[in-house]
């Protein structure tokens, strides 16, 4: 019996040996692969944490630009009302009423790391920024009729509305990311 397992092994010790070198490739070849893909591993756990930081201080830096422009919009809505209600006012105090959302106007790559929820309001709040500045591009020093200052004068209060729960969206966001 062991004489028959010895010839068995010599007239077949290349297929064996081959067969060997077979399972030892793919064990070698498979250390390589996982170690080869360890530092790909690495790269995307730090491209998820930096996009983390980004997404973090674009949320800070929004949220504090968005309760500027909340505030401005309150202030400049009063201003509006009291110049309509006197039927005075100069070019350079309707200069004043311009509204933009600064720092962020036309960086939209970075928006886009928000979540999609969050890019559509600020979308919508842009463009209420854009009719709100064509709107007194048109309008007299004075703000020409009461209708037209009102229409203004809702479009403020709208922008600070917006502007309010954006920040609002924005710190819960923000608190997730932490």
């Amino acid at each position: 019996m062991q004489n028959c397992l010895v010839n068995i092994i010599y007239d077949y010790q290349t297929l064996i040996s081959g067969i060997l070198a077979i399972f030892a490739a793919l064990i070698g070849g498979w250390f390589v692969w996982k170690s080869s893909y360890q530092p790909l591993k690495e790269k995307r756990a730090q491209e998820e944490k930096n996009l983390k930081v980004l997404q973090r201080f674009l949320s800070l830096v929004l949220i504090e630009n968005l309760s500027n422009l909340s505030t401005k919009a309150k202030f400049i809505s009063s201003q509006v009302y009291v110049s309509n209600l006197n039927q005075k006012g100069s070019e350079e105090s309707k200069n004043k009423c311009f509204l933009t959302l600064e720092t962020f106007e036309t960086k939209w790559e970075l928006l886009s790391t928000f979540p999609r929820d969050i890019l559509e309001d600020i979308v919508k709040l842009q463009n209420s920024l854009v009719e709100h500045n064509y709107d007194l591009n048109r309008a007299g020093a004075t703000f020409g009729s009461q209708d037209f200052a009102n229409s203004i004068i809702d479009r403020l209060n709208n922008i600070e509305e917006k502007s309010k729960n954006l920040k609002v969206k924005l710190m819960s966001y923000e608190a997730l990311l932490i």
